[in-house]
């Protein structure tokens, strides 16, 4: 919770001061669309995760290594990006800012438990923020591993190019 208190401080303080910013031409505002570009945040990202281990039994998942290595960010208007990684694609809502929000919504993944692959259906959720060489996401995977018994797993990714 101290995570996403400090992030919409920290964005809501940055927001804040550049929209009280003047020009100086004397009255134009700088605004967030003056310093965000959709186009220079699509493409591939390095993803580097920092999540949580999860225990099931004795074997512990470590969706670090679970993840892929990039992620490919693709749009096709000013407020809505897909990153693609691996098959699936999972959609954000993006603002003037490059802030992102991803609502609730599955997607297909592969674990390993005791060397044998799962294939299961997991929910996805955050938020985060692109520019255009640097990027941060912070969100929950969910899922049922056993039926009836919902577990989930925080991350915080870093994205650069």
């Amino acid at each position: 919770m101290k995570i996403y208190l400090s992030f919409f401080l920290k964005t809501f303080l940055i927001f804040s001061f550049l929209i009280s910013c003047e020009s100086s031409s004397g009255g134009d505002e700088l605004g967030p669309v003056d310093f965000f570009n959709i186009d220079n945040s699509l493409g591939v990202w390095v993803m580097n995760p920092l999540c949580e281990d999860y225990q099931f039994g004795n074997e512990i998942i470590s969706l670090d290594e679970e993840l892929p290595d990039s992620v490919t960010v693709m749009a096709d208007s000013s407020s809505y990006i897909y990153i693609q990684a691996g098959e699936n694609n999972i959609v954000a809502s993006i603002n003037n800012a490059g802030i992102f929000n991803i609502e609730p919504q599955p997607f297909q993944a592969q674990i390993n438990l005791n060397n044998l692959p799962l294939d299961i259906t997991v929910d996805i959720q955050g938020n985060g923020f692109l520019s255009d060489s640097i990027g941060n996401m912070d969100v929950i995977f969910s899922f049922e591993l056993i039926p009836g018994t919902l577990d989930s797993i925080n991350c915080s990714i870093d994205l650069s190019r």
